[in-house]
C-alpha cells in the first residue's frame, strides 16, 4: 500500500500529543482498500492485507481495530470515505475515549487476540485468529449474532469516562436482569423493530426470498437461484438436468462403434465441471491402458485423462462433440447464477441504510444482552460510577483468576479518600510480599474491574464505587521479541516514561516490579525516585497502584513523608512443623495493611524443586547480604565446611558463658 499523503483527522488534543496509534488509509485502483498502523508505544508497524471492496464498513473495522489517535487518509480515497472518518473522529471525541495501549489490554488480559499462523499479515476478518483467555473472550460466545459480537469488540476497544454512555448501558442490563421485566424486555424489542422502516425492511426480504432457493443453497453449498427468475438459467438448467437420458444414448452410441470384445469394458459416460463429458473404462489391472487395448479401435482420437478408483476417464470423438455442443454446461450455470446474485446485491444496496441501522440497533441490543447474561453468569454487581476522583472496591474478584481457582478470596481497594482517617487521602497504593502470595492478581483485578466500569459492564466485585478515568497506564510485564530494539528493562523503562510523561490526576497507573530488570541498588534507586515523583506531584498526582520486593524502601522509611502513599502485603502463614516444603507456606491471599519484609524466596524455589542444596546456601549468602558481611572467605566454603565451624564456634560460645561453678 502505497503512503497516505497529507490529509488528517485529529481525534482531541490529549491522544493526539500522545500519538500512540497513527494509521493510515490509502485506496489503490479504486477497488482495493488497505490500512497500516504504527504504535509509538512499542515502535511497531502492522500493514493490513487489501480488501477487495471500498466501503465505510471496512474502514470502520479498521479504525476500530487500531484504536486511532492520529489518522492519516489518502487524497485517493472516496469523499464519502473520508466523511465517515471525520465523523468517526468527531464521534469518538465526543464520548471521552479512555486511553489504553494496545500492550495494556494484552497484560491486563483484557483482549488477549492470536494471530493466524500467517501472521506476517494482519487482517480486518475476526476469523483470521482466535480469542485466548481473555475478559473479552468470556463475553464473546454469549453475544448470538455476528453484529453483537461485532459491537461487543468495539465496546471493550472504546472505554468512555462519559457518565451518561455508561449509566444508559447499565440501565439496560439492569433492566434485561430485572425477572418482573419479561413485558419491558419484548417491549423494547418491538420498539427497536418499529425503529426499522417496515417497507424497506420487507421489500428488502422480499427480493432475497424471490430469487434465493435457500433449500438448493445449502445441498450445493453455493447460492442457487429458483425458477422463474432467469430465463437463459433456467434453459441452461434444464439441459443440465435432461443429460442422465443424453449420457445413456451417448453411451450406447460409444458401445457400438466398438468391437464387441471391448463393449464390455464401457461403463457409462458423464459429465464433470471444468473436465466436460468423459467415457468411463474398467481399469485392468494387468494392461495399462484401460481394459481393452485402445489401439485395437482402430480409433486415434482416444485420450485417456485420468485414472481414479479402477476406471479410466476417456476423451474420445463423441465426447468432443458433445464439449463442443453443450460446453461446460455446469460453469455456465454457476456463472450465470453469480450474474443474478450480484443484480440482487445490487438492488439491496438501495436499501443499504436501512439494513445498516437494523444491524447497528439489532448489534447494540445482542452486545448489552451478552453484558447482561455475563453478570449473571459469573456473579458481577453494576458499579456506582462518580466524578469523584475515587476507586473504593468491596469483595473485588479477578474475572479469570476465580474461574481457573478452586475457591478464590475477594479482596478491597481504596484509593481516595479513606472515611477510617479524615482528611487523609490515599494516592498510591504498594504491595509487598512473598512470591505467588497474590500481589500480580490484586493490582490487575482492581485495573480489570475499573476497566469494565468505563465500558458499562458489570464488575466481579460485591461493591464498587468507581471515579472516571483518562488513562488507564501499566508497566507489567514486557513482551520480548527478536523485533525488539532494547533490553527488558529498556523497554519498561520506556512504559513508565510514558506514564510519567501523559499521566494526569484522572489516570491509574498499575505497575507491576517494576526495577527487577536491572541491579538491585538501581532497581531500588529507581522506584523510589518514581513514586516519590507522582507522589509529589500534589494535584496532579495520578492513582497508582503498585507491587514490588523492594521492601527495603519502606523498612529505611524513605518514604514516610508522604502521607498519600499506603502499604500492604498479601497474607502469608509459615508451618515449621511442616514435613514437605510446599506444606511450610501456606499463602491466605488475603490483603492486610502493612509492608511485609520477606519474599520467602528458597521457600518458594524448593517448593518450585530446587535442591534444598541450592536454597540452603542462598539462605546462608542472603543472610550475610543482609549483615553487611564479607562473602570472600564465606564464598569459598563448602555448606559442610561452614557447618561444622558453626557447630564449633557455638560450643565455644556456651563454654565462655558458662558460670563457673565453687
Amino acid at each position: 500500500m502505497e503512503a497516505a499523503e497529507d490529509v488528517a483527522c485529529d481525534q482531541d488534543a490529549v491522544t493526539h500529543d500522545l500519538e500512540e496509534s497513527i494509521v493510515a488509509i490509502d485506496v489503490r485502483d479504486k477497488k482495493m482498500m488497505g490500512c497500516s498502523i504504527f504504535s509509538t508505544a512499542d515502535g511497531v508497524l502492522k500493514i493490513a492485507n487489501d480488501i477487495p471492496m471500498v466501503n465505510e464498513n471496512v474502514a470502520e473495522q479498521f479504525l476500530n481495530f487500531a484504536q486511532a489517535t492520529t489518522i492519516l487518509i489518502s487524497r485517493r480515497v472516496p469523499e464519502t470515505i473520508l466523511a465517515f472518518v471525520e465523523k468517526h473522529a468527531e464521534r469518538n471525541a465526543e464520548v471521552d475515549h479512555v486511553f489504553i495501549s494496545e500492550e495494556s489490554l494484552l497484560s491486563l488480559q483484557i483482549i488477549n487476540h492470536e494471530s493466524h499462523p500467517n501472521s506476517q499479515a494482519w487482517s480486518v476478518d475476526s476469523s483470521a485468529g482466535k480469542e485466548n483467555l481473555s475478559i473479552y473472550g468470556l463475553l464473546h460466545p454469549l453475544a448470538s449474532t455476528p453484529q453483537g459480537r461485532t459491537h461487543l469488540r468495539h465496546m471493550f476497544l472504546n472505554p468512555t469516562s462519559n457518565l451518561d454512555i455508561i449509566a444508559d448501558r447499565q440501565r439496560t442490563i439492569s433492566m434485561l436482569l430485572e425477572p418482573n421485566n419479561e413485558e419491558k424486555t419484548r417491549r423494547a424489542v418491538s420498539i427497536i423493530i418499529d425503529g426499522i422502516p417496515p417497507l424497506a425492511f420487507n421489500q428488502v426480504g422480499s427480493m432475497i426470498d424471490r430469487v434465493v432457493n435457500f433449500d438448493e443453497t445449502k445441498f450445493q453449498q453455493r447460492y442457487s437461484v429458483k425458477p422463474g427468475i432467469d430465463v437463459e438459467l433456467d434453459a441452461l438448467k434444464r439441459q443440465y438436468d435432461g443429460m442422465n437420458s443424453l449420457l445413456t444414448e451417448v453411451a450406447n452410441s460409444v458401445t457400438q462403434d466398438l468391437p464387441t470384445w471391448a463393449r464390455r469394458h464401457i461403463k457409462s459416460c458423464i459429465f464433470l465441471p471444468q473436465l466436460g463429458f468423459l467415457t468411463v473404462v474398467e481399469q485392468d489391472s494387468q494392461q495399462t491402458n484401460g481394459g481393452f487395448d485402445l489401439e485395437c479401435t482402430n480409433d486415434g482420437q482416444w485420450k485417456k485423462s485420468f485414472v481414479d478408483n479402477e476406471k479410466a476417464y476417456y476423451k474420445n470423438r463423441h465426447m468432443t462433440d458433445l464439449d463442443n455442443q453443450y460446453g461446460d454446461i455446469y460453469s455456465q450455470i454457476s456463472d450465470r447464477e453469480v450474474e443474478v446474485m450480484q443484480k440482487l446485491a445490487v438492488d439491496i444496496i438501495a436499501q443499504e441504510n436501512t439494513l445498516l441501522a437494523a444491524a447497528t440497533i439489532c448489534g447494540e441490543f445482542d452486545a448489552l444482552l451478552a453484558l447482561a447474561i455475563g453478570a449473571t453468569k459469573y456473579g458481577w454487581n453494576a458499579p456506582q460510577m462518580t466524578t469523584e476522583n475515587i476507586i473504593d472496591i468491596k469483595g473485588g474478584r479477578h474475572p479469570l483468576q476465580e474461574l481457573l481457582a478452586p475457591s478464590f478470596i475477594p479482596n478491597n481497594c481504596l484509593i481516595g479518600d479513606d472515611n477510617t482517617a479524615p482528611g487523609r487521602r490515599v494516592q498510591a497504593l504498594v504491595l509487598t510480599g512473598p512470591n505467588q502470595s497474590g500481589k500480580s492478581v490484586y493490582i490487575k483485578q482492581v485495573a480489570a474491574i475499573v476497566y469494565l466500569a468505563h465500558i458499562g459492564s458489570y464488575v466481579p466485585a460485591d461493591k464498587a464505587v468507581i471515579g472516571t478515568v483518562d488513562k488507564i497506564l501499566t508497566r507489567i510485564s514486557s513482551r520480548e521479541s527478536v523485533s525488539s530494539t532494547g533490553s527488558t528493562f529498556a523497554l519498561d523503562l520506556k512504559q513508565v516514561s510514558h506514564a510519567m510523561k501523559y499521566a494526569t490526576s484522572r489516570s491509574l497507573i498499575i505497575l507491576d516490579e517494576f526495577g527487577n530488570g536491572t541491579t538491585a541498588d538501581d532497581g531500588v534507586g529507581m522506584f523510589t525516585a518514581m513514586l516519590d515523583y507522582f507522589l509529589s506531584s500534589a494535584a496532579q498526582s495520578p492513582k497508582v497502584l503498585a507491587a514490588t520486593h523492594f521492601y527495603e524502601i519502606f523498612a529505611n522509611g524513605y518514604l514516610d513523608h508522604h502521607s498519600q502513599l499506603a502499604l500492604a502485603h498479601m497474607e502469608v502463614r509459615i508451618d515449621t512443623n511442616a514435613v514437605d516444603a510446599e506444606d511450610k507456606v501456606i499463602y491466605l491471599f488475603k490483603l492486610v495493611e502493612g509492608y511485609s519484609s520477606t519474599s520467602l524466596g528458597s521457600q518458594c524455589a524448593r517448593i518450585s524443586g530446587i535442591p534444598e542444596i541450592i536454597t540452603d546456601r542462598a539462605e546462608v549468602i542472603g543472610e550475610l547480604l543482609s549483615r553487611n558481611k564479607d562473602l570472600t572467605y564465606n564464598w569459598s566454603k563448602g555448606i559442610d565446611e561452614e557447618a561444622d565451624f558453626n557447630h564449633v564456634y557455638q560450643e565455644i560460645e556456651e563454654f565462655l558463658n558458662l558460670e563457673p561453678s565453687i
